[in-house]
């Protein structure tokens, strides 16, 4: 064996091919020429491979590619060598290539048919293009109906926002406000109109409403703590005045208010609506006349 591949490209033991036989012109240029272009060809193929193999990292199974390539390639170099024995007669390097071609030809078989059943599992390109379109279709369809959504929500948005601009505006105009407050802390969790109403009373106020003693004296504040759990107790509403902060010779607020159904392990509320009324003598638990 070392002697073969130490004369692999040795051609003195052997005769041309032109030589070697009864071959007319005709018949030898056949296979010449035939071999010249099946390997350019099967050089042209394997390089259209590798271009693609190496621009798209995406290709399925890419290790069957390059087995492809190097088997076509192979293929190409045999034919080019049995073109250049008419001249060149280097059998030897013919049945290396011959030989190295067999054993890719042989593997790439083999992992071809490994790969098959994963290869016929991969969808087509119609049956994709066609998933892709249902897909888009179906994100198209969910996209304008929550626009659709979306446009309701705002109109119901807005709808709303002027209903209680309105509600806001009629409660001013009444200098009355809607409020809901925890009875034991007397912080106030929401008001409606409050700031309307006060403008409307003429009364220059900056702060924020968060709690009974920003807006009463801090006893008027005790006695409607006191008043607001007596009737969370009962179960009933209930009416107190009280003075308005700063304002005590001008204005009085005038509450009427009810107990909220209890939430087990929240704060007992009362929510009512409270008005400014010019400021008199009597206080406490009375009706407003608002």
């Amino acid at each position: 064996m070392i002697d073969f591949f130490s004369k692999l490209l040795d051609t003195s033991d052997f005769p041309a091919r032109w030589h070697c036989g009864n071959w007319t012109a005709f018949n030898g240029w056949l296979h010449i020429v035939s071999d010249g272009l099946i390997f350019v060809a099967y050089a042209a193929i394997p390089a259209a491979l590798f271009v693609l193999l190496r621009t798209r990292r995406d290709v399925a199974f890419p290790a069957i590619g390059w087995l492809f390539v190097a088997f076509i390639l192979s293929c190409g170099l045999t034919h080019a060598v049995e073109a250049s024995i008419f001249w060149w007669p280097a059998y030897r390097l013919s049945g290396v290539m011959k030989a190295v071609t067999a054993g890719v030809s042989l593997v790439t078989a083999a992992a071809l048919v490994h790969a098959l059943p994963a290869a016929i599992a991969l969808p087509g390109v119609k049956r994709a293009n066609d998933q892709l379109q249902a897909a888009i279709e179906r994100e198209r369809l969910l996209h304008d109906k929550l626009s659709a959504t979306h446009r309701e929500l705002e109109t119901r948005t807005s709808r709303l926002a002027m209903r209680e601009r309105r509600m806001r505006d009629a409660l001013g105009a009444a200098m009355a406000c809607g409020v809901s407050w925890e009875i034991e802390t007397n912080r106030i969790v929401s008001h409606l109109g409050f700031f309307e109403a006060m403008r409307a009373a003429d009364v220059d106020w900056n702060n924020e409403l968060d709690a009974w003693t920003t807006l009463v004296p801090a006893e008027d504040a005790d006695e409607l703590r006191e008043a607001a759990r007596r009737a969370a107790v009962a179960g009933e509403p209930f009416h107190h005045r009280m003075r308005l902060l700063g304002h005590e010779e001008r204005w009085d607020v005038r509450l009427t208010a009810r107990p909220e159904p209890h939430v087990a392990g929240q704060p007992a509320v009362m929510s009512g609506m409270f008005g400014l009324a010019p400021s008199g003598t009597s206080r406490g638990s009375s009706p407003p006349t608002f």
